[in-house]
């Protein structure tokens, strides 16, 4: 893992991780998703972006109408809700067709988002979701990366959008940012942790 990071101990994400195996297989069987994927950006996330002293803020920012960052997997606010327009807008690149959001209904308040994103069965399907629809963008566009974990995390961490507005277009040449690398690495065990966490 890189040197200097200042944020929870790898030994207790791991921990977590394993304490949320479960739900993180089911759902990503459900989504049809990699459970070592979705793991991987979970470890990343929780390992690179999380303050534990920060939690109890990040709610209180939430109910303010702040953009935060929430749960397990760390999904932010609006990109929850973007998640949930693409279930709905089958004119969507990245809508993944009726049988991937079947029974699911969009939150219908911004505290039920947050609730939501609080209980880890929700936010997991949240990271699946996001997971899946990216990849079908990529895929589709004629630059698969379903093989390519660092890739896939770097494009969760980023966003499909930029912060301009403009679509990340799928391309030929992605690179791996430092998200992306950490991911990797937890992929490359993360059978083995997820199996010893059942």
């Amino acid at each position: 893992m890189p040197a200097g990071v200042v944020s929870q101990d790898s030994t207790e994400v791991v921990a977590l991780i394993q304490s949320h195996g479960y739900i993180i297989d089911s759902t990503s069987q459900a989504v049809g998703v990699d459970k070592r994927l979705v793991a991987s950006v979970i470890f990343a996330e929780r390992f690179l972006n999380v303050n534990w002293m920060e939690s109890e803020l990040d709610l209180l920012l939430a109910r303010s109408g702040y953009n935060s960052s929430m749960g397990l997997g760390q999904i932010k606010i609006r990109t929850a809700k973007w998640i949930e327009l693409q279930c709905e807008d089958s004119t969507s690149a990245y809508y993944s067709g009726a049988s991937f959001g079947r029974g699911f209904r969009p939150s219908s308040t911004r505290e039920e988002l947050i609730g939501r994103l609080l209980d880890p069965n929700w936010n997991t399907w949240y990271v699946a979701a996001y997971l899946r629809m990216i990849c079908k963008r990529w895929d589709e566009a004629g630059f698969p990366i379903g093989d390519k974990p660092d890739i896939v995390a770097s494009l969760y961490s980023l966003g499909t959008h930029r912060p301009n507005g403009a679509e990340r277009i799928p391309h030929g040449s992605p690179v791996q940012n430092q998200f992306g690398r950490v991911a990797e690495q937890f992929y490359l065990i993360s059978e083995r942790v997820l199996e010893n966490g059942h």
